[in-house]
C-alpha cells in the first residue's frame, strides 16, 4: 500500500497522534535529528512530537532545540522539547516516558528512541488497522534490524542485516520474549486507559517489555502488519540490549535483574483470548506445520513454553462446537488425554 493513500476508514477525520521521543545524551544528537526527520515525513496528518530530554545541560538543550528547528515540519505537526529531571547516574528511560504520557494530548500514542526511525507510512497504516479493528488496544508492524556506524558524514549502514523483528508471531509469544520493539506499535488511548500507561523504573532496561505484558493483558493486539516493515531498529555500539551483530548483550547485571523480574511478570500474566486472536494463533501454527524447519527452530527456542499445542487446539475446537456442555466435555477430553499419556 502506498504511503500516499489515505488510511482505512478515511471518511473519519484525522486524529492526533502523540509521539514520545526519548533522548538522554548529547552525543546522540546526530541520530536524534534523523529520528525527528523520519517523523516529519509521515503521511499521517496530525502529529504531536514531544522530545523528552533527560536532565539536559545548556549545551544539550541548545542541541535538541537546534535539531528540532532544522526539521521542515509539516503544518499539521508540532514539535517541542521537554526537560525531565532525573537523578545523576540513573537510567531515566521510564521516567521520560511517564513524563511524556502525562502531557500527551493525542488519542493515539507512539514511542521512538533517538537512535531509531519510522518509515513514512507507519502511523497511517497502524491507525488504519486500529480503525478497522475496534477490539484492538494497539497495532504493530514489522521492524527491520539495521547495523549502523556513526561517521563524520553521518550514519553509515553496514551489512548484512539480521532478520527483522515481529514476523510470524502472535500476542501469546510475549510470554516467551519480546518481539515488538517500542517504536513499531501505537496505542489507542480511547481503548486502553491513559492511567495504565506506566513504565516501571525497576524493569529498566526491559521497561518496554514489562509495559507490553500489561498492555496485552488489557486487550487485543492487531499484529496483521508485522510482515510489513514500518520502522528500523538501529544496531550500534551504543545499544543497551543488542550488539551491532544483532545478538543480545549478555552478562550485564542490570539486564539480568530486569530479566528475572520479567520472568515473574510473564508467569503471572493472564491474557484475554479473543476468538480472532485464537484463530490467528491457530493459523500461525498451521503455517509452521507446513514448514518443518521453521517449526523445529521455534520448538528449539522455547520447547516448554509454546502457547499452542495439539491438545489445547483440539480442546478449544471441542469447546466451541458443544455450547453449554463444553466444560464437562473438555474435562473429560483432558482426562482421557491424561489416561492415554499414562
Amino acid at each position: 500500500m502506498s504511503a500516499n493513500l489515505p488510511p482505512a476508514n478515511s471518511l473519519e477525520p484525522p486524529a492526533l497522534i502523540t509521539v514520545l521521543v526519548r533522548s538522554a545524551s548529547a552525543r546522540r544528537l546526530p541520530m536524534l535529528e534523523l529520528a525527528l526527520a523520519s517523523l516529519a515525513r509521515q503521511s499521517w496528518t496530525g502529529i504531536e512530537v514531544l522530545v523528552m530530554v533527560q536532565s539536559p545541560d545548556a549545551g544539550f538543550t541548545a542541541g535538541v532545540e537546534a535539531a528540532i528547528s532544522r526539521i521542515a515540519w509539516p503544518a499539521t505537526t508540532t514539535a517541542r522539547a521537554i526537560a525531565v529531571s532525573v537523578e545523576p547516574g540513573v537510567d531515566g528511560r521510564s521516567q521520560l516516558m511517564n513524563a511524556g504520557v502525562a502531557v500527551a494530548t493525542g488519542r493515539y500514542l507512539a514511542f521512538l528512541d533517538d537512535d531509531d526511525i519510522v518509515y513514512p507510512q507507519a502511523y497511517a497504516r497502524l491507525i488504519g488497522r486500529l480503525r478497522d479493528n475496534p477490539a484492538a488496544v494497539m497495532a504493530a508492524g514489522g521492524c527491520e534490524l539495521v547495523r549502523v556506524v556513526q561517521t563524520e558524514a553521518g550514519m553509515q549502514m553496514i551489512g548484512p542485516a539480521p532478520p527483522p523483528f515481529g514476523r510470524d508471531h502472535v500476542k501469546f509469544d510475549l510470554l516467551i520474549g519480546n518481539f515488538i520493539p517500542i517504536h513499531s506499535y501505537i496505542v489507542d488511548l480511547a481503548r486502553f486507559p491513559r492511567g495504565s500507561v506506566i513504565f516501571r523504573d525497576e524493569a529498566v532496561p526491559l521497561e518496554d517489555y514489562d509495559f507490553l505484558l500489561r498492555l496485552a493483558a488489557g486487550g487485543a493486539f492487531d499484529l496483521s502488519l508485522t510482515d510489513e516493515m514500518i520502522c528500523e531498529y538501529r544496531l550500534h555500539d551504543g545499544n543497551t540490549i543488542w550488539s551491532p551483530e544483532g545478538t543480545p548483550i549478555p552478562g550485564r547485571p542490570v539486564v539480568q535483574r530486569a530479566a528475572a523480574l520479567l520472568e515473574g511478570v510473564a508467569s503471572t500474566t493472564a491474557f484475554t483470548v479473543t476468538r480472532a486472536e485464537w484463530l490467528e494463533a491457530v493459523a500461525r501454527e498451521g503455517r509452521a506445520a507446513a514448514a518443518p524447519q521453521a517449526r523445529r527452530a521455534c520448538a528449539a527456542a522455547a520447547p516448554d513454553s509454546r502457547f499452542l499445542h495439539r491438545r489445547a487446539d483440539d480442546a478449544y475446537r471441542l469447546m466451541e462446537a458443544t455450547g453449554p456442555l463444553y466444560r464437562g466435555l473438555a474435562r473429560l477430553y483432558m482426562a482421557l488425554q491424561g489416561w492415554r499419556r499414562g
